[in-house]
Order: structure tokens, then C-alpha cells, then sequence
């Protein structure tokens, strides 16, 4: 199961694969505001640790979706400070 470490977060939010199978394939990252706009998209393979930037933000709630192949899909709240 993924990680996405520190909550609250203020500059970066890192995000662990470590423990998903290769066979997901390459992770598509993408962090929702509450209105369900896509403001930040990456990609990282599964196995790994990825850091996404966040201090430009507006300080808030925000949605953190991880999708690979073979039905993969994880959702994480993020907090910015």
C-alpha cells in the first residue's frame, strides 16, 4: 500500500510505492482540489519513493489519486500548511 508522508505537509509530500508490484506499471499521480480540479499531475514507478512540491499551494485540503494498471488506484487526503 502506498504512503504519501507528512500530513500536514508545507513544501514537500513524498510519496512511497515500496511494496507495489512492478507489474502496476508506471503510477500516474494526480492531487484534486475540493472542486475536483487536477492542479498538479507526475508520474513515478512502483517500488519508489517520488517527492512532489507543494509549497506554492494555497494552504488546504487537497486529494492525492495514484493510478496504475491492472485496476490499481489509491486516494490519500493531503493537508497543506
Amino acid at each position: 500500500m502506498p504512503q504519501v508522508y507528512p500530513v500536514p505537509a508545507r513544501d514537500v509530500l513524498t510519496i512511497s510505492t515500496i511494496g507495489v508490484p512492478r507489474s502496476t506499471g508506471t503510477i500516474t499521480i494526480q492531487l484534486y482540489n475540493y472542486a475536483g480540479q487536477i492542479i498538479k499531475s507526475d508520474n513515478m514507478q512502483p517500488g519508489g519513493v517520488h517527492s512532489l512540491q507543494v509549497s506554492t499551494l494555497v494552504k488546504g485540503q487537497y486529494i492525492l489519486r495514484l493510478i496504475g494498471k491492472n485496476g490499481f488506484a489509491s486516494s490519500h487526503p493531503v493537508l497543506v500548511q
